[in-house]
Order: C-alpha cells, then structure tokens, then sequence
C-alpha cells in the first residue's frame, strides 16, 4: 500500500471517529421535565513523560498542556487539550521536537465507586513535529492523526480530580522523508470543575 492510500486510511478513520462522536452526542438522553440538566464543565493540567520515537528509536522528555473539558452526562465528555514537550534526539537526529499539540477528545467513563472513574479516550491531534538530522537541516511537519488512550480519575469530596493516563497521540513518522514522529504520553492530572 503506498502512502497516499495510509493517509486516506487514516482521514477516513479519523471521520468516522468523529461521525461516532457527534452521533453520540444527538444520542444523548435529554432530561425529562422536572430533572436538573447534567452539565459538569472543568478545566485542567496534565504533566508527565512523552515518548518522541522515530522507527529505530525513541526518547523519553517531560511535557505538559491544559485542558478543558465538560461531562454532559455520567458517562461521555468531550475534551480539548493544549501542550507541548522538552526536546529529545533520537538515533539519527540530533534534535526531535513535539513543538505543540492540540486534542480533540471523546471521552466515554464508567465509575468504579463513588469517587473512582474508569475512562478511554478517542478523537484526534494535531501537533508541529521538527525533526533535525544529524549534521542536517530541521524539517518541522504539521500533522493530524487518530488519538487514543485510557486512565483512572479519583474525585475527592470538594470536586478536585486526579487522574494518572496512558495516551498514543500519533503515529506519523515518515521514514522515506525522515519527518513526523510517533508520540505517546503517561501523565498525571489535576481537573478543578467550575
């Protein structure tokens, strides 16, 4: 399969996903007269490691970004991120950047208990990439690609969250063009509802 078929794979997973989304969200129940309606709005950090690998190999360096997010019922909220990470290098660059990402997320929860959620997430990111080979130029790339992921949420009594996740942002590297990187995130959340 050659390269421009994958992209169109992946646009057309990426729609779909997104179709999945806005047809869950017309799904969701309205309440019926006399219930208060369900809206949960927070705002958020996540901080923690990312790996930035190209396909022989990886870097791991700290990052970051806020979110914002609502629960519009128990068991689906939509989210949005905004980040970025240290720079790493891998083998063959002396130099890999994730210079900023942007997510858009489903994310469908059940709770555990009354204070524990259990949650995936789905949607998609868009990230600038920059790549510098060893004694070469920087190629920096702008990209979307299918993200998914899951962790665990404790709230605690006043509303304040915390959360530990496991992310895959993209998977873009381009070994014929040496451009792109692959990326996942392990971080820890704090979420305060408002």
């Amino acid at each position: 399969m050659n390269q421009i078929d994958m992209q169109d794979i992946k646009y057309s997973v990426m729609h779909a996903c997104m179709g999945v989304l806005i047809l869950v969200l017309l799904l969701v129940p309205n309440p019926a007269k006399g219930e208060a309606f369900y809206f949960d709005p927070y705002v958020g950090a996540g901080v923690g490691i990312f790996g930035l690998s190209t396909q022989s190999s990886s870097d791991k360096v700290f990052g970051g970004y806020a979110l914002l997010g609502v629960e519009i019922n128990p068991y689906f909220a939509p989210e949005i991120r905004v980040g970025t990470t240290a720079s790493g290098s891998t083998s063959g660059f002396s130099e890999a950047n994730l210079d900023w990402f942007v997510s858009y997320l489903g994310r469908v929860q059940v709770a555990v208990d009354s204070d524990t959620t259990l949650y995936g997430l789905f949607g998609a990111t868009t990230m600038r990439t920059s790549l510098t080979p060893t004694g070469g130029t920087r190629r920096t790339d702008t990209a979307t690609d299918f993200t998914f992921g899951g962790g665990l949420d404790y709230r605690t009594a006043d509303g304040l969250s915390f959360a530990a996740e496991w992310v895959r942002y993209a998977n873009q590297f381009d070994s014929a063009q040496n451009r792109r990187l692959n990326v996942w995130g392990i971080t820890g959340i704090v979420k305060i509802p408002f």
